[in-house]
């Protein structure tokens, strides 16, 4: 998963973190980094009598409005991704065990910092990439063992710790006693 004119460091493991994916990314964007602009809203985007873009755009504030601009452009790329909306797959009692218990169960694109689960009982779902790295992360920093739950025997090469226990995937959520049943009947 790397750009074709950009190789990753040869001493980066199959699993990067997130902090060494950051780091690739942004050595690639170097040449266009002045580009980019942060905390910034597109708020129009119109084509104009000369067959140019006319983009109006908000900073971002945490307060009140920003300011507003705008710019012409020769071209435009939409480009927010199918991803955007987390997949989450339907799982017996789960929308009641949010409901009961909210903020507890969490999708990887809200991950940010293994710290913010110091101490906590943690459930992995998943063996893809993103499972693997994050609960390699997060089971640094949270009550052992970290639990990671999977369907399959993806990331089998992963090495296990005694601060890791794998389990099969959860069946259901169970709200009145604040815990999961996975495939093996526990």
């Amino acid at each position: 998963m790397g750009f074709s004119d950009l190789d990753w460091p040869q001493d980066c493991p199959l699993f990067p973190t997130h902090d060494q994916v950051l780091e690739y990314i942004q050595r690639y964007a170097e040449d266009v980094r002045h580009l980019v602009q942060f905390q910034t809203q597109v708020v129009d985007v119109r084509k104009n009598s000369e067959n140019t873009w006319q983009v109006r755009k908000q900073e971002i504030v945490r307060e009140g409005e920003g300011e507003t601009s705008e710019e012409t452009f020769d071209a435009v790329a939409v480009a927010s991704g199918h991803f955007d909306v987390p997949y989450i797959p339907p799982v017996q009692g789960m929308e009641e065990f949010n409901r009961a218990h909210p903020g507890v169960i969490s999708h990887s694109k809200f991950y940010r910092k293994p710290e913010h689960y110091t101490g906590q009982k943690v459930i992995v779902v998943g063996s893809s990439a993103s499972g693997v790295d994050i609960g390699a992360q997060i089971a640094t920093e949270c009550k052992s063992p970290l639990l990671q739950s999977q369907d399959t025997d993806l990331c089998a090469e992963a090495e296990e710790q005694s601060k890791l226990v794998n389990k099969p995937r959860i069946l259901e959520y169970v709200v009145q006693d604040r815990c999961v049943r996975f495939a093996d009947g526990r």
